[in-house]
């Protein structure tokens, strides 16, 4: 029977931010990054929420300002169909703002791809904790049904199952940090190096973990923790070569 403490294996949005240093327009290219290598509808919805957002900021601060600009110049039209005239040019500034930052957006982007597979790799890691959350659920039931004790093979899943889920943490911790260092300081490669070390020693360890019972839920969460390992050490090797 698994019993773990998800909640303090799962890597939040705070802290993955914290460690990957993303403001707000780091987040905005991320999320077009994200969503030109996933194809997902998600991505999409959440990139155009964040777009009309950054329209709706512009309209807020723009429109107000111009009009209080023309009206101490004494030039704010009077009539109706002026007034409709103006709105549509500020309409036209507001499209090709969009159109502008879309374009620099589209040129920025293409820094953070090595973020953005390895905020992916975040995802599916949560994804399997909280498969674990479930799949606990379901042998508590299960045990309490049939009034089972914990067998010495279940505490040595659950031992096996805690080292390969503290290890990817660490390892996609590890990714973060060297992307950061990375992207903000290419010359600084004393740090990064010690962190790609740390890397390699993680997935070093993954590999002595040893597979039981192969057909059930246990071995599947523990090969995609390993997967996910594998992806961030490619990652890693993108970004130093």
């Amino acid at each position: 029977m698994i019993n773990l403490s998800t909640a303090t294996l799962k890597i939040t949005e705070e802290e993955w931010e914290n460690w990957a240093e993303i403001n707000n327009l780091t987040g905005l290219a991320v999320q077009l990054c994200q969503f030109c290598l996933t194809r997902k509808p998600a991505k999409l919805l959440a990139l155009i929420a964040s777009e009309i957002l950054f329209a709706f900021l512009i309209s807020v601060f723009f429109v107000p300002i111009s009009l209080i600009v023309m009206r101490s110049l004494d030039l704010l039209p009077r009539n109706p169909q002026a007034i409709q005239s103006l709105f549509l040019i500020f309409g036209g500034i507001v499209f090709s703002s969009l159109v502008l930052f879309n374009t620099f957006l589209w040129r920025y982007q293409r820094r953070f791809k090595s973020l953005a597979r390895l905020l992916l790799e975040i995802e599916k890691y949560n994804q399997t904790i909280d498969s674990i959350a479930l799949l606990s659920s379901l042998e508590n039931v299960q045990a309490s049904i049939a009034q089972d004790s914990v067998t010495s093979l279940s505490l040595q899943k659950q031992e096996d199952l805690v080292k390969v889920l503290q290890t990817t943490r660490q390892s996609l911790i590890d990714g973060l940090k060297i992307e950061r260092i990375l992207r903000q300081h290419q010359q600084t490669i004393i740090q990064g190096c010690e962190l790609i070390a740390n890397l390699e020693t993680t997935c070093a360890t993954l590999s002595t973990v040893e597979i039981r019972d192969r057909a059930s839920e246990y071995s599947q969460i523990i090969n995609d923790a390993l997967s996910i390992n594998l992806a961030v050490q490619r990652e890693m090797n993108r970004l130093i070569r």
